[in-house]
């Protein structure tokens, strides 16, 4: 599960498993925001911006890293807004988590690439160690590696010039310069 908070102190929460955003407002207050009819659409993360949300999903079951997207909600349509270019020759890594940065650039967090089969039985098992990455999403609206050879990241956020990347065993780490 992930959260954000919007500028009304609304609370957006994801659930993955059943593929919905519920809001959560301050007086406690639950309402399904949006709900995708498969459960192919697993949402990751969650970022909010200006009454905008987006969201990051690494693609249908089982997941290939490949096909993870950020989508963007407004006003009740939902559009694909970044992912891996069509091109692109590296080690795609699965999309767990999307922020903005201070100066309004989108960040994703990748949990990595596998060295296992993209098989049901392997869903839900981490990435490769050391494998994962900082990303930056460009005009064009692919991604542009911007820190590579991170260790298993599960979360990402922003606070003045620096990343925090929260990690599978619990470590922490700061990324300044952003």
């Amino acid at each position: 599960m992930q959260y954000a908070v919007d500028a009304g102190a609304t609370v957006s929460v994801t659930d993955g498993h059943h593929g919905r955003v519920y809001r959560i407002s301050r007086s406690g207050d639950v309402s399904e925001f949006l709900a995708f009819p498969s459960t192919d659409t697993v949402l990751t993360g969650i970022e909010t911006s200006k009454g905008d949300v987006l969201l990051a999903t690494p693609g249908p079951i089982p997941h290939d890293p490949a096909t993870s997207s950020v989508l963007e909600v407004r006003r009740g349509r939902t559009e694909v807004i970044a992912g891996w270019a069509d091109d692109y020759q590296g080690d795609a890594g699965l999309l767990v988590d999307v922020e903005h940065g201070r100066r309004g650039d989108l960040y994703g967090l990748l949990q990595g690439h596998w060295d296992l089969d993209p098989v049901p039985d392997n869903e839900g098992f981490p990435a490769a160690h050391d494998t994962g990455e900082l990303v930056r999403v460009r005009r064009d609206g692919t991604f542009e590696t911007v820190l590579a050879g991170l260790d298993q990241p599960t979360s990402l956020d922003f606070i003045g010039k620096s990343a925090y990347v929260v990690t599978l065993n619990g470590g922490i780490l700061r990324v300044d310069g952003l």
